[in-house]
């Protein structure tokens, strides 16, 4: 995998990735007048997922002078991504499919060019690196200013929304966006730059038949599987990673194989029971692994909030341990697109902006304290004000909503897993990456969605044994689909039983759960650093009680330590801060 960056200035550009680097990946840089292009990228055999795709790795040094750098996996019809000049870049990247950033500089035309894919899952940052103008694929190689609005919505929603980011010196591009970037006359003085987008998503319309969801998933699937060697499905016992096994099963994939995370501090491991009987039914070999549950003490946690640039909140966040296990794997398989595509994430009741908001909103009003007053009004009001600002930008529908989720929520929390941190272990494929298969599904609406009842019609069309098996989703409700009363029942009554228990601490240390299950809560959140280093926004002396009187430290330590970790992991002395030496 392949991470890049673009400065302007006389300042070199390898600063920016250095700080992007996992460790022994390879940089590569080439100027342009006016400043460079950079790429890390993984070494070996780990980029042969992106080097299959004929974008990399490394640079595109074209003989009439021409720089171009791919990010992620671009999926062209040709199977390979044709050599085009950079001034050609903007009008191939709206026939490309896939996960993909690209930065290409034209000789010819004197400028510099920066495209999102379709859906902008692979980010993409601009602002001011020191009086510079740059662009990168991560947030941590910016200064770091914290931006009232960004942290705003990181109370609010658990993530940034809009094109802010929790730094002021960093703005993230929308969707499908081309920038066109003419370097300044002066030093000193700022490029001009031009703004376009190439795609927008279709309204609410026809439902097509899953039939046609089925074929455009089955393309896409076949796409991502022609650059893949040894992989393996990341199977839980919900719709989406079983909907990709599903495909490979059906499309004769004999060298598939599952790994699952068994989950047994909630419901039993429901979630992983429900994935193994899925693995057995398509005669799937299957890993399991089992958490550590003092993971979130451990250098491995701080690499992953290293590589999330420290934005999003995630301690005890059961997702979080899945990336140094990845290790070794080559390819993944990724269900984040199908769970926004043919679900409603966040979305309940009527489907409506203020039911979503009365219901997702949640601000801890003691662990803001440690915020001065006038900046937690900052904070509150910024989130308020970019709130209302992107809301403006969708229809107030439910299909509105939806949209409005996938931009904001799915690029900025969901998506940070598979295009932050696995791409430092193993290359993800992203399926359901397609704009034909969006095309397709974006007109269906809200009521189809809200109940997976299209989803389910999709697995009866592709794979119907696989819809007699109970689905296990996120939040832990558990669906019947097509399985039978009785075996649904059972699997329903196992459910009931094991809350019932775990709600009674005597009864559930007898039956063993107490001990053996759950996460050890982090040191890091009783760190000294994290209530001792001095900073002009807290309240240090609400910061300092936090730290001796333990209700507070239990409310604030959480909150603390993601503020903390922000601010060191954009200084780079996130590990150097938190670890013995």
């Amino acid at each position: 995998m392949q991470k890049l960056a673009v400065r302007f200035g006389t300042d070199s550009v390898r600063p920016m990735l250095e700080r992007m680097n996992p460790g022994d990946w390879v940089i590569d840089i080439a100027a342009f007048p006016g400043g460079e292009i950079g790429v890390v990228h993984a070494p070996g055999e780990r980029s042969s997922a992106l080097a299959n795709t004929g974008a990399g790795p490394g640079l595109w040094r074209l003989e009439n002078g021409d720089i171009i750098a791919w990010s992620g996996l671009p999926l062209a019809e040709g199977k390979t991504v044709p050599r085009v000049a950079a001034n050609v870049l903007p009008e191939l990247a709206a026939r490309l499919d896939g996960v993909f950033a690209a930065i290409g500089w034209s000789q010819e035309d004197g400028r510099l060019y920066i495209v999102t894919d379709f859906l902008g899952l692979q980010p993409v940052y601009v602002g001011d690196h020191s009086g510079d103008w740059a662009a990168a694929t991560e947030i941590k190689p910016f200064p770091y200013d914290p931006d009232p609005a960004g942290w705003g919505a990181f109370l609010a929603f658990g993530h940034t929304i809009g094109n802010v980011t929790l730094t002021t010196r960093a703005k993230r591009l929308r969707p499908a966006t081309i920038l066109t970037v003419t370097p300044p006359d002066a030093p000193g003085a700022q490029p001009r730059i031009k703004t376009s987008r190439y795609w927008e998503m279709p309204d609410e319309g026809q439902e097509p038949p899953p039939e046609a969801t089925v074929a455009a998933l089955k393309a896409n699937t076949a796409a991502y599987q022609a650059l893949a060697g040894p992989n393996v499905c990341l199977l839980s016992g919900g719709f989406d990673s079983r909907l990709i096994l599903s495909l490979l099963h059906r499309m004769g994939v004999e060298e598939r194989r599952a790994f699952i995370l068994s989950h047994h501090d909630q419901d039993a491991d429901m979630d992983g029971r429900l994935a193994a009987r899925v693995a057995k039914r398509s005669n799937t070999p299957c890993e399991y692994y089992t958490q550590n549950r003092e993971f979130y003490s451990t250098r491995e946690y701080l690499d992953y909030v290293w590589a999330i640039d420290g934005a999003t909140p995630n301690l005890h966040l059961f997702i979080a341990q899945l990336a140094p296990t990845l290790n070794g794997h080559g390819s993944i398989w990724e269900g984040l697109i199908p769970a926004v595509a043919l679900r409603a994430p966040m979305q309940s009741g009527d489907g409506g902006f203020e039911t979503m908001r009365r219901e997702r909103v949640h601000i801890n009003r003691t662990s803001i304290k440690i915020f001065k007053p006038a900046v937690q009004k900052a904070m509150l009001d910024g989130f308020e004000a970019e709130f209302e600002r992107t809301k403006a930008l969708y229809p107030q529908t439910p299909h509105g909503v939806w949209q409005w989720v996938i931009e904001q929520r799915v690029r900025n929390r969901s998506g940070i897993n598979p295009t932050k941190v696995y791409p430092n272990h193993a290359t993800p494929l992203m399926v359901g990456s397609s704009r034909q298969l969006w095309e397709l599904i974006a007109p269906i609406g809200y009521e189809r969605r809200k109940h997976y009842d299209y989803y389910i019609d999709v697995f009866r069309a592709l794979a119907p044994e696989m819809a007699q098996i109970p689905f296990y989703s996120t939040g832990g409700s558990l669906h019947r689909a097509d399985t039978d009363w009785a075996t649904y029942k059972a699997y329903e009554l196992g459910l009931k039983t094991w809350r019932a228990v775990n709600k009674r601490p005597l009864l559930a240390r007898a039956c063993g759960i107490h001990r053996k299950f759950g996460f050890i809560p982090s040191r890091f959140t009783r760190h000294p650093a994290i209530f001792r280093e001095e900073d002009d926004l807290l309240d240090m002396d609400f910061v300092r009680r936090a730290e001796t009187e333990e209700p507070l430290r239990f409310e604030c330590g959480k909150l603390l330590f993601h503020w903390r970790a922000a601010r060191w992991v954009h200084e780079n002395r996130l590990h150097a801060t938190l670890l013995p030496g």
